[in-house]
């Protein structure tokens, strides 16, 4: 499949990757007490920090049956991989997320990618080769593992 039909089937989904973010943004967001020279000086009680950082989206078809976060992490091409961003810094959080026969997601995890290169998640990963004939590579790394880990900020898992 080319990426521009990903991309529009991605697309398509990011409203309802938004209202799920929007439920969540307690969790992305760290409310304290404003110090005293707010207080006294700017009339602030309390402040709203945004826990900064970008949100990668992944949606996956209904067909994909795993539930772990895979990456990619190989082009044949030479061309930049996720994996070679996510490890450079960029985004701070991930929106993985599968979709039912009618396409809603219906099953979703937020990881926070601070948290898992901190933990060293990314590395050592065996290279897994994609069968989408595009000379690409992924790395898989368990649901139960980033659990372990503490990465996953929130998620909605059922039964498989």
């Amino acid at each position: 499949m080319k990426y521009q039909d990903d991309r529009t089937w991605g697309d398509k989904l990011l409203p309802q990757v938004k209202e799920i973010l929007e439920d969540n943004l307690h969790l992305l967001v760290e409310i304290t007490t404003a110090s005293d020279y707010m207080d006294t000086k700017k009339s602030t009680d309390m402040v709203i920090n945004l826990k900064a950082g970008g949100i990668a989206v992944r949606t996956r078809r209904v067909n994909c049956g795993f539930r772990d976060l895979t990456i990619r992490a190989k082009r044949d091409s030479g061309v930049k991989t996720e994996l070679e961003k996510i490890i450079a810094g960029f985004c701070r959080w991930y929106f993985y997320g599968w979709t039912d026969n009618c396409g809603q997601i219906t099953e979703w995890m937020l990881i926070d990618l601070d948290c898992v290169r901190s933990c060293g998640l990314l590395e050592d990963r065996m290279l897994i080769h994609n069968k989408d004939n595009a000379g690409t590579h992924f790395i898989a790394i368990p649901r139960d593992e980033l659990r372990k880990n503490n990465c996953i900020v929130a998620e909605k898992i059922g039964s498989i």
